[in-house]
């Protein structure tokens, strides 16, 4: 039987998950939503997602408990803004819902989102990237700060589209907290800047740098430098088919399973 699967927030993102959900048999795009105000709203998912009619209309939010009741998602995808998902996370989590979160911005509030789910009796993933290829980084990143030692100071410089409202984005802050757990040192998020030129190292800290141009989809460098020598580890994301690849898979490994995990459990990392 096919997991069923609602989708909150339609953007980019969202418009992306919903073209992977709709063409993997072992899924079953069941419900849709987005802000209330939303042009959206009223209109085909599948249409949206560009594959052609789906039959599943884009529901408004304030309409999501009787959405959820009728539809009866087994895993809900949640690519909204940090302030939504809280205000929906009782309603989904009360009815035994499984979720997938991709929104970022829910750092400071991860410990209360842990304990509200796992007191439900629910299952969640939880990651600020979806991307096979950006959890293999994580990995690849922390174990060379580590094996490098002190003598290399560390940069981080991420990348994205103009529209992008969070900086630095939830990938290179979780980036920074891996480097500071293999290094120990602090973390400074240094804004938006013109040029990854610009972007400088700081003995003993962990600089974040952002940079917003064009419609680049994300882009992450990590720049490790010594006296003697400069490392770079860098990934590019081609298109969003990177992330919701990895929502499908974390999808997958969710469905009836109760706790919180990330995406290294997903791919066994």
């Amino acid at each position: 039987m096919a997991i069923k699967v609602a989708l909150l927030g339609v953007g980019r993102m969202g418009k992306s998950v919903a073209k992977k959900v709709l063409g993997d048999s072992e899924l079953e795009l069941v419900a849709a939503v987005c802000a209330s105000d939303a042009p959206e709203v009223g209109q085909d998912m599948g249409v949206l997602a560009g594959v052609g009619e789906c039959g599943v209309k884009v529901a408004a939010l304030d309409a999501l408990e009787s959405v959820l009741d009728g539809a009866a998602p087994d895993v809900a995808v949640d690519f909204t803004v940090a302030e939504a998902f809280l205000d929906n996370l009782d309603t989904l989590v009360s009815r035994k819902i499984n979720l997938v979160v991709g929104t970022t911005g829910l750092d400071d509030e991860r410990p209360a989102i842990d304990e509200k789910i796992e007191d439900a009796g629910v299952g969640a993933v939880i990651s600020s990237n979806m991307s096979t290829g950006v959890n293999y980084f994580f990995k690849t990143v922390g174990d060379t700060a580590g094996l490098l030692g002190p003598g290399y100071e560390v940069v981080v410089v991420e990348t994205h589209h103009v529209h992008k409202k969070d900086a630095p984005s939830g990938t290179a802050r979780r980036i920074a907290r891996i480097l500071a757990e293999a290094t120990g040192r602090g973390v400074r998020e240094l804004g938006v800047i013109k040029s990854e030129d610009e972007a400088q190292p700081t003995s003993g800290v962990i600089n974040v740098y952002s940079v917003r141009r064009g419609e680049v989809v994300g882009e992450h460098k990590v720049v490790f430098t010594s006296a003697e020598d400069r490392i770079e580890f860098f990934h590019h994301s081609n298109s969003r088919d990177i992330f919701s690849a990895g929502v499908v898979k974390a999808v997958k490994y969710v469905n009836g399973k109760k706790g919180v995990y990330s995406m290294k459990e997903v791919l066994g990392i």
